[in-house]
């Protein structure tokens, strides 16, 4: 009902722009008294909508998955958008509970859900104290994850080209 926008736009007030994407149509006709907050309707991981959804903000500060709560729909999210999250950017996922609830596809004992992929991505993370001691640059990659009940935050730290120095790591 675009209700978690005036929220963020009053949270996150030195936002530029705050874009919102529902499937819902009844979504594209909200009106908001803040310009800086666009919707777009769609499915997020489709062409169309991604496009649409770059094209007001090629890149992102914060990015917030508060959408299907399924599995799938939120690791191809992370998979399409982390990317563009800029330098010290974090990437919100939410309702978390969902990857553990079979109507949502989840489940305990699954090896496919959410969380699972979260576990995974921490492992990446923490495997970083290895890859200090090899010469180069890395490609950008998140630098921590943070839970919270039903919630976890992923964060980059990134350098102005976009790859991580090794010495930063041993900060």
């Amino acid at each position: 009902n675009g209700g978690s926008l005036e929220l963020w736009s009053r949270y996150l007030p030195e936002a530029t722009v705050l874009v919102g994407c529902d499937i819902d149509p009844k979504c594209g006709a909200l009106a908001f008294d803040d310009a800086r907050v666009k919707v777009v309707v769609g499915d997020v991981n489709s062409e169309p909508t991604y496009r649409a959804i770059r094209a007001h903000a090629p890149t992102f500060d914060v990015f917030i998955d508060d959408g299907s709560h399924t599995s799938r729909d939120i690791v191809l999210t992370f998979c399409n958008y982390f990317r563009h999250v800029n330098a010290g950017g974090t990437y919100v996922v939410e309702d978390l509970h969902c990857s553990y609830l079979s109507h949502w596809g989840g489940g305990i004992d699954r090896g496919d859900t959410s969380m699972e992929f979260l576990n995974l991505l921490a492992a990446f993370v923490n495997s970083a104290a290895v890859a200090a001691d090899v010469p180069g640059t890395y490609p950008k990659e998140p630098r921590g994850l943070y839970g919270a009940w039903q919630l976890v935050l992923v964060v980059t730290d990134r350098n102005q080209n976009g790859r991580i120095d090794p010495e930063e790591r041993r900060e």
